[in-house]
């Protein structure tokens, strides 16, 4: 009796990694391809605003990769249990209304995120950080 891997254990691991390749070399090519293996919705990605400092009648949200309706969260770090934002859009944008723009405080540092919503669950984008002008 051989220690070690057997054969067939080494071939299904070389099967795994030449299949693993292959998809991962397809979507790679993929411009703006957004790869959700094992299903559910896509992981979104925030674009704009981040890390940077952004005078309030400018401000809009802006993110890629999530499913038709997106759940968009921000947060005041000074008061974090309150969000300024909670709401579901659709799209890949989101410009705040005149009541929540009133609502940011020049010099105050934000937290926001999205969350991909679909009937298979969400995904969340990791967290951003923009200051208020």
């Amino acid at each position: 009796m051989a220690n070690g891997p057997s054969v067939k254990s080494l071939v299904l691991i070389a099967a795994v990694a030449v299949v693993a390749g292959v998809v991962g070399s397809y979507l790679w090519q993929q411009p703006g391809a957004v790869a959700v293996l094992g299903g559910g919705p896509p992981t979104p990605i925030i674009e704009f605003p981040k890390d940077e400092v952004v005078p309030a009648p400018v401000l809009e949200f802006k993110w890629r990769g999530a499913a038709d309706l997106t759940r968009v969260v921000v947060i005041d770090l000074a008061d974090p249990k309150k969000p300024i934002i909670d709401r579901v859009v659709a799209g890949d944008k989101y410009a705040p209304i005149d009541e929540e723009r009133s609502a940011f405080v020049s010099g105050r540092q934000y937290h926001w995120f999205v969350e991909s919503q679909i009937e298979g669950g969400t995904r969340s984008s990791t967290a951003a950080q923009f200051t208020m002008r």
